[in-house]
């Protein structure tokens, strides 16, 4: 018989002066002594990106966007999932305020091989990291992108304490660059955030992480 190991009820992105959190009501049970394989990532530190039970149950209540948890369906890129949510349709997720290279461009309505350089290794990472999982999504603005994605940041949990924020992740370790939305509201949705983004791109190009010492 499965144990109940506790109910976490909080959720956090630390991604800049106003730290986003939100609800969790979940058994981590389900997810303790998971491990990520895959040649890619077995060899990463994750740990600067965790965020500790604690650290979300103190902030729960400053959440106020839409969170879900949601079964990751496909990972399309290293930016890009597929997800199913509770009680709605499957739908795209795009991570908010990173960009990973291409590995897909539409010619003529048809979708080809674009393979940018570091583009298989970013798509590799994510899938490691989140394929198959309950993942949570914090939606870091109120409208979808062009493409009818969600931008939001992404947490999954591996563990006790181990609550790994995806964008942050991808962005530190130099799967990511750093974007910056142009739409006046998600700028004002995301005032103050751009100081944090900014240290873990200049972190991962300082240390040649990445696409900083591959594709440069």
């Amino acid at each position: 018989m499965k144990k109940v190991v506790f109910n976490v009820i909080a959720i956090i992105i630390l991604f800049g002066g106003g730290i986003v959190l939100w609800n969790i009501v979940d058994n981590v049970g389900e997810a303790v002594g998971e491990t990520i394989a895959g040649a890619v990532g077995t060899d990463i530190d994750k740990s600067s990106y965790y965020l500790t039970d604690e650290e979300l149950l103190g902030l729960f209540s400053k959440s106020t966007l839409a969170r879900n948890k949601c079964q990751v369906t496909r990972v399309a890129d290293g930016d890009t999932i597929d997800v199913l949510c509770p009680f709605g349709k499957e739908e795209t997720i795009r991570y908010a305020h990173i960009d990973t290279p291409e590995v897909w461009k539409k010619v003529n309505g048809k979708w080809q091989e674009d393979n940018q350089c570091y583009g298989k290794e970013a798509s590799n990472i994510n899938k490691e990291l989140v394929e198959g999982k309950k993942v949570w999504v914090l939606d870091q603005s109120f409208t979808k992108d062009v493409y009818n994605r969600r931008i939001s940041n992404v947490i999954v949990n591996e563990g006790k304490d181990k609550n790994l924020n995806v964008n942050v992740f991808l962005l530190g370790e130099g799967f990511a660059t750093a974007y910056y939305s142009s739409n006046p509201l998600d700028k004002f949705l995301n005032t103050g955030k751009e100081e944090n983004i900014e240290y873990f791109e200049s972190k991962a190009k300082k240390n040649n992480k990445g696409l900083w010492g591959k594709c440069n």
